[in-house]
């Protein structure tokens, strides 16, 4: 399984927490830095190490890659309006073609939040939507690149965080907390307010 992970937290800070998650598979690093409400994504097609650069930022988050088929694509993923990470294995996601942006289950689950997007819903109701027709195991951020807020879920797979400051992590950490399944919560950087959005229902052949 991959791992995401991030939140207010220095680059020094930020590599400890990505030397953690790396147990989790480290095929390859990506991420997403903000700063004064400048973005910047890096990708590295190699695993995490403490030499490789990290853009200085006060908000960051990461993804470490354990791929599960034969496309090894380095999270995170771009739509014309949001970037997306994604641990976990879908099912279904060839059923929806008209998501496509690319071959990773990942793309179509990103395709699918874009597509509910332009056809006029907000953005929560496009996330939720979107992975209620979704089957399989996910936790995920997606950052909207016009509003500066992120968003985070989890069905059937960890996500754990804390606030003050605000941290989330695939793996355990020290006083954290998992997150809900199913919730959607979002953590709005200009305004460093972490708040619950929604509830979705979710399915997976896991648990029949």
């Amino acid at each position: 399984m991959c791992g995401i992970f991030g939140g207010n937290l220095n680059v020094n800070k930020f590599r400890e927490l990505a030397s953690f998650n790396v147990k989790r598979g480290n095929l390859g690093f990506g991420g997403l830095s903000v700063a004064s409400n400048q973005e910047i994504i890096f990708r590295y097609n190699q695993p995490f190490s403490n030499g490789l650069n990290i853009p200085e930022g006060d908000f960051l988050m990461g993804h470490v890659l354990a791929s599960t088929g034969n496309a090894k694509r380095i999270h995170p993923f771009e739509s014309d309006r949001f970037v997306l990470a994604h641990n976990g294995i879908l099912l279904n996601h060839q059923n929806f073609n008209h998501w496509y942006t690319g071959p990773v289950d990942s793309q179509y689950l990103l395709g699918g939040i874009q597509a509910n997007f332009n056809d006029g819903l907000d953005v929560i109701r496009s996330i939720k939507i979107t992975n209620e027709l979704m089957t399989g195991q996910r936790a995920c951020w997606l950052w909207d690149r016009v509003k500066n807020i992120a968003y985070f879920w989890r069905v059937m797979a960890p996500l754990f965080y804390t606030l003050n400051p605000f941290v989330f992590s695939s793996s355990k950490f020290e006083n954290s907390v998992i997150m809900e399944e199913g919730m959607v919560y979002s953590f709005d950087y200009s305004l460093n307010l972490f708040a619950t959005c929604t509830k979705f229902i979710f399915y997976s052949p896991y648990l029949v």
